[in-house]
């Protein structure tokens, strides 16, 4: 009997240092249980300096570089003060990764190799040895030396895999492997790494680090021509980074904005790319390091290229270039010496189009030639290889400890069954004396459990529906014209657009049409042929749209008329606005087939085209007017009482077309009716279209960018704290 209880009481404690074990390995990574472990008093130095140590790195992954800075300093000061010479080392290894952090690859590279010479004599611990490998890994993969990269990342991959599994280390390592992977164009190798450390950010629910795989995965499908798929990955970053406002986030939607416009400069839609490429650069200026802003520049300079403004790519590639070459960062110094080259020659300046040329194709060969591709892959193989052979070491190990291990399992298992036992036997007296009181808590209890359950369900659906909304608002607002866009074409005007939900049934659409020749038909001795007769004017065509419904519904539909428009205007080259509604109108209860489906649903439509040559304006409405101001007169014009599509009981629905003379200033307003139908906070009443008309003849005078921050602040008092009651959209342009 004594002996029975001794082996329990064995198998007991080797379980509770078991699950020490398995927390203590959990908590090595943990910032919160470090910080705590830190104001131990009992603490003794070396494990202080090793704490202090897990805390800089993490501040540091973090780019909390001051704080960092600070605990590393404690940790050597204290290493130094107990000739604890793996202390020192280590906190070496930490300043290599702090100065790799800020940028600083020389000195990062100095440090670190410096400290990898040493480590060969001095053991150091397992994670700060990968923190190593990791730290040269990503410094060479700045600079481009892809050998050295992938040598060092899959050595830190070895050592996480050994140490730490489930790690964000180890996920960050499969990230830096796969742009690795990605730069030397083996795409299908760098999609499976980043799908890798995508289920470790999903496990950890890490935000961050799901927002950079989407964003990494996004850029590779781009660089695959997948630009759809490409599309899809970036805004999928780009919903969660707007979730989190810290600033590693604000840099990730930079990253996010610059890439979208590789996408739509890679599809030649120039102005968006432009409007991505300067919202991206914002935020690099203001979180980002040297190398975005080195990637904006060669960004900038070969959109101005291709744009033909070639005095804005030269400024543009000129920066990347000085900055590139002082930093290292090899392959966008590659990038701005090819753009130079093709600048130079577009302008004739063969000498100076050879120079860079010969040092792009120099750089190039050296980064990317088939010597190199083929040492990397072979690198590769064999660290595939060396992580097998690793493996198998450690289930040979691993077999031997088992075996020693089964004669305590075997006692556990015992001691196992008898507790469980005595389990049930105490269950089944209780069972019986408290039978019926179980009962009841237990129909509680499953009451409370069904009720949490569906609960729990719901939260999860709304989590869910609204980032799918989200998405869908960023498809909406790369659909509406962008700023750049805009201010080419109407250089005055302003645009309040409110939705109702996070999405909009109402949207504008703006656009040109360009000078289209003119041709007269006459007899010849061939036939009847035509004959130019000149061409007609420019003109510019505005139009505000209020589709059936709010939020999701408004913007399928609004989505249909944006596509609709452009196909008309764009592609059937129709102008006049009366015909622009009329071939609406048809194409809309044709797309939503509302001939046999009797669906209702179509849109409300105001829209303008203008002719500043010949000075008219011709307008045409579907249940929305025009409102213009000219020598202090306001004037408006009402739309026909039909909308676009829905029930369609005449023959034919026609539109009507008015035309203007606007040889003098004028102001046009264009609106849904979202501002006029909404409610007052007293009184419940309408604000009413002659109201919003008083308040357009108040403020004309003034410019067009106070006229809307007076028309929000209205609409705002009016509104107090009820519910915006629909979306709202109030267009003015001012035409001279």
């Amino acid at each position: 009997m004594k002996k029975t209880h001794y082996y329990i009481s064995i198998v007991i404690v080797i379980l509770l240092l078991m699950s020490i074990k398995a927390q203590a390995q959990e908590d090595f990574f943990d910032k919160a249980y470090l910080s705590k472990k830190l104001n131990e008093s009992a603490l003794n130095d070396t494990i202080r300096i090793e704490i202090l140590q897990q805390l800089a790195l993490a501040q540091i992954e973090e780019s909390q570089l001051s704080l960092a800075e600070t605990l590393n300093n404690e940790a050597m000061q204290l290493a130094q003060k107990n000739k604890f010479e793996k202390g020192i080392l280590q906190s070496r290894i930490v300043e290599a990764e702090y100065y790799r952090k800020k940028e600083n690859y020389k000195k990062s590279l100095q440090i670190a190799l410096e400290t990898l010479t040493k480590i060969r004599n001095v053991q150091v611990s397992l994670f700060l040895e990968a923190a190593l490998y990791y730290s040269l890994a990503s410094s060479y993969s700045s600079r481009s030396d892809f050998f050295e990269a992938i040598d060092f990342s899959r050595k830190a991959m070895l050592l996480y895999k050994k140490i730490a599994p489930q790690s964000l280390y180890l996920a960050n390592t499969y990230n830096l492997i796969a742009n690795v992977q990605a730069k030397l164009k083996d795409y299908k190798t760098a999609l499976n790494n980043y799908e890798q450390a995508l289920k470790i950010y999903e496990f950890k629910n890490n935000a961050l680090g799901k927002a950079r795989i989407f964003n990494n995965m996004g850029d590779t499908y781009r660089l695959q021509g997948r630009t759809q798929e490409a599309l899809i990955y970036q805004f999928k970053s780009l919903t969660i980074n707007e979730q989190n406002d810290n600033p590693r986030h604000h840099v990730l939607k930079a990253y996010n904005y610059t890439n979208i416009g590789e996408i739509y400069e890679q599809q030649e839609k120039y102005d968006s790319a432009l409007y991505f490429y300067q919202k991206g650069f914002i935020l690099d200026s203001t979180y980002g390091g040297q190398y975005e802003l080195v990637y904006d520049y060669n960004n900038f300079g070969s959109l101005y290229l291709k744009k033909q403004n070639y005095a804005q790519a030269i400024f543009y590639y000129t920066q990347a270039l000085q900055i590139a070459e002082k930093v290292g960062f090899k392959e966008e110094l590659m990038k701005a010496y090819k753009g130079l080259s093709e600048l130079y020659e577009r302008q004739n300046q063969y000498e100076k189009a050879h120079f860079f040329n010969k040092k792009h194709f120099s750089l190039r060969d050296s980064l990317y030639g088939q010597d190199n591709i083929e040492k990397i892959a072979k690198l590769y193989n064999k660290l595939q290889i060396l992580e097998k052979e690793n493996e198998i070491k450690t289930l040979n190990k691993d077999k031997k400890i088992q075996e020693e291990e089964i004669l305590i399992n075997t006692i556990t298992l015992y001691a196992s069954l008898t507790v469980l036992f005595l389990t049930v036997i105490i269950a089944i007296l209780l069972v019986r004396n408290n039978q019926k009181q179980k009962m009841s808590n237990l129909t509680l209890t499953n009451q409370k459990q069904e009720i949490e359950a569906q609960r729990d369900n719901i939260e999860i659906q709304n989590r869910n529906m609204t980032s799918s909304i989200r998405y869908a608002k960023h498809i909406q607002e790369a659909m509406l014209p962008f700023p750049e866009r805009i201010n080419h074409i109407l250089k005055d005007y302003f645009i309040l657009y409110k939705p109702k939900d996070i999405v909009s049934g109402d949207f504008y659409w703006i656009d040109e049409a360009s000078p289209k020749p003119i041709y007269k038909q006459s007899l010849s001795e061939k036939g009847v042929v035509p004959i130019l007769q000149g061409f007609s004017n420019p003109k510019k065509i505005i139009a505000s749209l209020d589709c059936t419904g709010h939020g999701v519904p408004g913007a399928f539909m609004s989505m249909i008329g944006n596509d609709l428009l452009d196909n008309i205007v764009n592609e059937k080259e129709v102008i006049s606005p009366e015909k622009i509604l009329d071939n609406l109108h048809n194409k809309v209860r044709y797309a939503l087939k509302q001939d046999v489906t009797h669906n209702d649903d179509g849109m409300d439509v105001a829209i303008c085209v203008i002719d500043n040559i010949d000075k008219t304006l011709e307008f045409s409405g579907a249940k929305r007017p025009l409102i213009y101001i000219q020598e202090g007169k306001l004037y408006e014009i009402r739309g026909n009482k039909k909308s676009i599509g829905g029930v369609q009981k005449e023959k034919e629905r026609l539109f009507t077309k008015h035309t203007i003379d606007i040889s003098k200033e004028t102001t046009i307003y264009l609106f849904s009716d979202g501002y006029e139908d909404q409610l007052s906070d007293v009184g419940r009443k309408k604000f009413t279209r002659p109201r919003l008309a008083t308040l357009l003849l108040d403020i004309h005078q003034k410019s067009l960018s106070e006229q809307m921050k007076i028309l929000e602040n209205a609409f705002e008092r009016w509104k107090g704290k009820g519910e915006q009651l629909d979306d709202v959209l109030v267009m003015g342009v001012k035409i001279s």
